[in-house]
């Protein structure tokens, strides 16, 4: 095994490491989107039922 395969393993690794970093990131910013806009949504329908003018 010469040192051009152990390159070329270590990067195929920090490939995959990336794809799923970027995966899970995408997935996570979605989700807590989702949740802000979903919150607002909800605190914006609460505070318009108290409003007195």
């Amino acid at each position: 095994m010469g040192l051009s395969s152990i390159a070329v393993q270590q990067r195929e690794k920090e490939d995959e490491a990336l794809k799923s970093f970027i995966v899970f990131s995408l997935v996570g910013s979605v989700g807590l989107h989702v949740a802000v806009l979903s919150t607002s949504n909800f605190w914006v329908t609460q505070n318009s039922k108290f409003k007195t003018t």
